[in-house]
C-alpha cells in the first residue's frame, strides 16, 4: 500500500521521539522615466509578482495552526481540510503537551485569528486591486504602487502576528519539549526543501518552504 503523506509524518514523529529518548541533550519603485510601451510591461509584470506574494502570504497565514517558522498558522476554523487539524492533533501528541498547555495553546489561536483575520479581509481586497490593474489595458503605475506598498505593509504586519504567536507558543513548552518542536521544524523543512527542489512527479517545485508543516 502506497504510504500517504499522513503516515510518513507519524512515521517521522515517532523516529524523532525514539532519537530523542535515547540521545543525550546537547517597494521597490517605477521607472517614471520608461517609455509607455516598456513601462506598461513592467507594470503587468509587478502586478503579477505582487499578486503572487500576496496569495502566498494570505495562504501562508490562512493554514490551520500547523507550526511553520512561526508556529501558528492559527487561523483554522470551518472550511479548512480536516488534515491539517490531525496534523496539529499529532504534534500535539509528539509533544507530550499537557492538558494545561492544550488549553492556552487554544487560547492563543484564539487570540491570533481574531488579530489576523481582518488582515486577511485587507489582503483579499488589495489581490482584487491588483488583478484588476493588471488586466487593465493601460495599468495606472501610482495606483499600483500604492497596492504594493499597502500590500507589503500587510505582510509585514501579518508575520509580526505570526512571530507573537511562534514566541508564545514556545513559552508554553518545557526545555524537553522544546527541543523536540526543534527537531520537529528541522525535519519538515529539510521534507519541504526537498519538495521545493523536485516537484510533485519531478517538475521543478515552488521552492523550499521554511519550518514545521507550513
Amino acid at each position: 500500500m502506497k504510504e500517504t503523506e499522513e503516515m510518513k509524518e507519524t512515521k517521522e514523529m515517532k523516529e524523532m521521539r525514539q532519537t530523542h529518548d535515547t540521545t543525550p541533550n546537547p517597494g521597490n519603485h517605477l521607472d517614471q522615466a520608461a517609455s509607455p510601451i516598456s513601462r506598461g510591461g513592467a507594470v503587468r509584470r509587478a502586478a503579477l509578482a505582487a499578486a503572487g506574494l500576496l496569495a502566498v502570504a494570505a495562504i501562508a497565514v490562512a493554514a490551520p495552526p500547523r507550526g511553520s517558522a512561526r508556529f501558528g498558522d492559527g487561523a483554522s476554523g470551518e472550511g479548512f481540510p480536516r488534515h491539517a487539524e490531525r496534523r496539529v492533533e499529532r504534534l500535539a501528541e509528539f509533544l507530550e503537551l499537557s492538558d494545561s498547555q492544550l488549553t492556552s495553546w487554544e487560547s492563543l489561536r484564539s487570540q491570533h485569528r481574531d488579530a489576523v483575520q481582518p488582515l486577511l479581509e485587507q489582503m483579499r481586497t488589495h489581490r482584487e486591486s491588483l488583478r484588476s490593474l493588471m488586466e487593465s489595458d493601460s495599468p495606472d503605475a501610482t495606483a499600483l504602487g500604492e497596492e504594493m506598498l499597502a500590500g507589503r505593509e500587510l505582510r509585514e504586519d501579518l508575520e509580526t502576528a505570526q512571530q507573537d504567536l511562534e514566541s508564545g507558543f514556545r513559552a508554553l513548552l518545557t526545555a524537553e519539549q522544546l527541543e523536540r518542536y526543534e527537531a520537529f521544524r528541522e525535519a519538515r523543512g529539510d521534507r519541504r526543501e526537498q519538495r521545493g527542489r523536485s516537484g510533485p512527479r519531478g517538475r521543478r517545485g515552488r521552492g523550499p518552504g521554511a519550518g514545521v508543516g507550513a
